[in-house]
């Protein structure tokens, strides 16, 4: 059985509900063509209104608000300071947790992006670009990125045909190393590594394996299932996990499968809820944002920061995550 570490309730949940819903079915059904001049933590940037996430940042809408409230309350209590970002995008997440962190680095390998990236950061001294996708050793060097136009966070990294199943794509030859080259030296013990990357998340932790589990970080990885979770999970060394889920949603997860629970959480109220995963193999939940693996010398820690969070802020305004214009 999963049990509950600490639970937030919500407000500002209508707006943020009507945000998601238009960006990702309105907007998405008629493909809007062109682009939009937007101020971004004071910086003027074009973002590209075919790519659904660039929406999503134009519209001021969080992505997955449930993360960034323990990526506050580890920072905010001190167990952290370094944020590893390996799958930027377009900085939905950077945006939001830069305040909270001393040193952010931020890892994608797209170079429309990673140019996007420069603009909206180059006056935060405290965040790091590197444009590069992050894979094992055997893959280093050169790798072809698949970039459907319409969500560039559905990116993959190989000869994938994405053709298929989108109307356009773009291909591009990548930079591509480990994450232990790219920190180079640096100390993560203080870290927390952020994993999104559409299914390959198991290699990255895999080929990173002996620098994890000598340094001891706090690691967060997509799981688009329970197999893939395990799969990652596995390879950690004396890890305790957990998760950050909305209440009102299905096990799946995702908001589109959730509707019913969408609208019961209007009538009588939403939270989020913070999860101990006490067996992964045997959990009935799905469709993992983030699982975050935790060494089990801090767990007591990482309890407490969440705890402590939830104390201080037991209503959690959603419309506060917003911090750029």
């Amino acid at each position: 059985m999963n049990s509950k570490l600490a639970n937030f309730k919500l407000s500002g949940l209508l707006s943020y509900l009507i945000t998601r819903t238009k960006l990702r079915f309105v907007d998405k059904a008629s493909i809007i063509a062109g682009s939009k001049i937007a101020v971004i933590l004071g910086q003027t940037v074009t973002l590209d209104l075919m790519d659904l996430e660039q929406k999503y940042l134009a519209a001021d809408c969080v992505r997955e608000p449930e993360n960034l409230i323990v990526y506050r309350a580890i920072a905010d209590s001190g167990l952290v300071d370094t944020f590893i970002d390996i799958g930027a995008n377009c900085g939905h997440v950077a945006a939001s947790i830069m305040n909270d962190y001393k040193h952010v680095l931020l890892f994608e390998p797209n170079p429309k992006l990673a140019a996007l990236l420069q603009g909206i950061f180059k006056k935060q001294e405290n965040i790091e670009i590197h444009e590069c996708a992050i894979v094992d050793q055997a893959s280093t060097g050169s790798l072809t990125l698949t970039v459907p136009d319409e969500s560039s966070g559905l990116a993959t990294l190989g000869s994938t045909d994405l053709s298929k199943q989108y109307n356009q794509v773009h291909t591009y030859n990548v930079r591509a190393s480990t994450l232990a080259s790219e920190v180079n030296g640096l100390s993560i013990r203080n870290a927390y590594i952020k994993i999104d990357v559409e299914g390959f998340e198991a290699n990255i932790i895999e080929s990173a394996r002996e620098l994890i589990n000598s340094q001891r970080p706090i690691v967060g990885f997509e799981a688009l299932s329970n197999e893939a979770a395990l799969s990652c999970a596995r390879l950690f060394d004396d890890y305790n996990f957990y998760c950050a889920r909305f209440d009102f949603l299905e096990n799946g997860g995702a908001l589109s499968r959730s509707v019913l629970g969408m609208i019961k959480a209007l009538i009588f109220g939403g939270n989020i809820e913070v999860l101990k995963l006490h067996h992964l193999e045997k959990t009935n939940l799905d469709n993992f944002s983030q699982i975050y693996s935790v060494p089990r010398e801090k767990v007591e820690d990482f309890e407490k920061s969440i705890l402590t969070y939830s104390t201080k802020n037991p209503v959690f305004d959603l419309k506060s995550l917003k911090i750029w214009s």
